[in-house]
């Protein structure tokens, strides 16, 4: 019996040999390189003749190699990678960045923005207020601002404004703004605060025109009015209670004077000066005063 069996196996080793070396077919998940029966490439399926490469890929020699990728998908070499963000992969072998994006190795990365929008370093952000963003990649300030870091500030004021601290604001009553920045106060009024004041009289000057004028001597200014402190008179010499160079100041009466008074007249600003001595007699004006002989 164990001759029979080591003449069987001798036999059917043979008769295998012979069958791979004659025959025409391979066992399924092989294939017929030469005279051979092998396995089956990886990316392949095989009939026991040849091979046929899977989709994407391509017979190279005795191999299947990746040539082509997914939908979603490209070529990074020999091997199938992800889309990268921000681009769009239709051939399954290339990427090709979207809009405002450029490629920089196996990536796609930000170099200009949307209309409205800026480039902040590598990303896009909205075009800050007070400014204009035309090329996607920079902002301009409008007139009368100034970029500071990421924004755009108040530096000066259109015409007939002026800049109170961060913001512009009409120009004050009796002020004339010329830089768009300050404010200058005139008809002789000083600054204070926002606004323009007048540390004595508002009187008309030679024009009609009211303009600021310090209080006259040796008297008390109120709003557009003054009065002579109490033994004082104004100048005699104009029949107007104001000069070409303003309101007049005001005199002391002369000792001794029996009468010194003064009346404003009709209109307001017509003036009546009567100073007398006590002999009765008009008290003369030299000059500085009134004088009683």
């Amino acid at each position: 019996m164990k001759k029979i069996a080591v003449v069987l196996m001798v036999t059917a080793s043979l008769f295998c040999s012979s069958w791979a070396k004659g025959g025409t077919s391979c066992q399924k998940s092989q294939w017929l390189n030469g005279n051979k029966c092998v396995a089956c490439p990886a990316n392949a399926t095989c009939n026991g003749q040849v091979f046929k490469c899977n989709k994407n890929f391509a017979q190279s020699g005795a191999k299947c190699v990746q040539t082509t990728c997914s939908k979603g998908q490209w070529m990074n070499g020999s091997k199938c990678a992800a889309c990268p963000a921000n681009a769009t992969c239709n051939d399954g072998k290339t990427f090709k960045c979207n809009k405002n994006f450029a490629q920089s190795g196996t990536k796609c990365v930000q170099t200009t923005c949307d209309k409205g929008q800026w480039m902040n370093g590598s990303k896009c952000a909205a075009c800050p207020a007070n400014a204009t963003c035309k090329d996607g990649k920079t902002f301009t300030c409008n007139k009368n601002f100034a970029q500071k870091g990421n924004s755009c500030v108040q530096t000066t004021c259109a015409k007939n404004q002026w800049m109170n601290g961060s913001k512009c604001e009409n120009c004050p009553a009796n002020a004339t703004c010329k830089d768009g920045k300050t404010f200058t106060c005139s008809n002789g009024m000083t600054p204070k605060g926002n606004s323009c004041t007048c540390a004595g009289i508002i009187w008309p000057n030679a024009s009609g025109k009211q303009q600021c004028y310090p209080c006259p001597k040796n008297a008390v200014c109120k709003g557009n009015g003054y009065s002579c402190k109490k033994g004082h008179v104004p100048h005699p010499g104009s029949t107007k209670f104001s000069s070409p160079n303003g309101p007049l100041d005001c005199y002391p009466c002369p000792a001794g004077a029996k009468v010194c008074s003064a009346q404003l007249l009709a209109g307001g600003y017509a003036l009546k000066v009567d100073v007398y001595c006590a002999d009765g007699k008009p008290a003369e004006w030299k000059s500085g005063g009134f004088v009683c002989k």
